[in-house]
């Protein structure tokens, strides 16, 4: 097919205009290891369409302590100027599912927490500008605080030294190691088995 000077002019307009409104999305690949053995995979997804950013963490992992326990793992969380809209967590191990939610409702989050061994239903009014979602591509501020959407609380960032923090959440002290912004790796406390998070180049 031949296109006429103002059929090509038309079409590569209309290829311009498409290209600067798709999305931006950037993924990163993630090692589960245990003991230095390779027990699972995660994939981390931020898409930017215009002033909505959505971030997805998904993970599976099989961990052997006794018997085999089959872990699977799927957060969204939705951003608009920055600012949290709602986020979603469904969780398996084995036959038991789990599920968190937070919902933005007109002037305070609705907090929904149905997890493994930990349950939590509540509400705050402060805006989330920072949550767990985030640290897979932003390097969390060195003072502040961080949002668990799985346990629907706040957590005070530790920096321990430049690009390396320290998160609590429910007792459990996970550290965090980036570059350039990446973050590279993740010493992670569970309550089946601590595990560690790296990225894969």
């Amino acid at each position: 097919m031949r296109l006429t000077g103002f059929s090509f002019l038309l079409f590569a307009g209309f290829a311009i205009f498409t290209s600067y409104n798709l999305p931006a999305v950037t993924v990163h690949e993630y090692v589960i290891s245990v003991a230095g053995l390779k027990v699972g995979k995660l994939i981390a997804t931020r898409e930017i369409d215009k002033d909505i950013t959505t971030y997805s963490l998904s993970s599976d992992a099989s961990v052997y302590v006794l018997k085999t326990y089959q872990v699977k793992d799927d957060l969204k969380a939705v951003y608009k100027h920055n600012i949290l809209q709602y986020a979603t967590v469904k969780s398996s191990e084995g036959a038991h599912n789990y599920y968190a939610s937070v919902f933005w409702n007109k002037d305070h989050y609705d907090i929904s927490i149905n997890g493994y061994k930990f349950q939590y239903q509540g509400s705050i009014t402060i805006p989330i500008e920072y949550s767990v979602a985030k640290i897979y591509f932003e390097e969390p501020p060195a003072s502040g605080q961080v949002f668990s959407e799985d346990y629907g609380v706040f957590s005070n960032i530790k920096l321990i030294k430049p690009h390396m923090d320290q998160i609590v959440f429910l007792g459990k002290a996970d550290k965090f190691y980036y570059a350039n912004g990446i973050m590279m790796k993740a010493e992670m406390h569970s309550s089946i088995k601590d595990f560690i998070i790296s990225y894969k180049d």
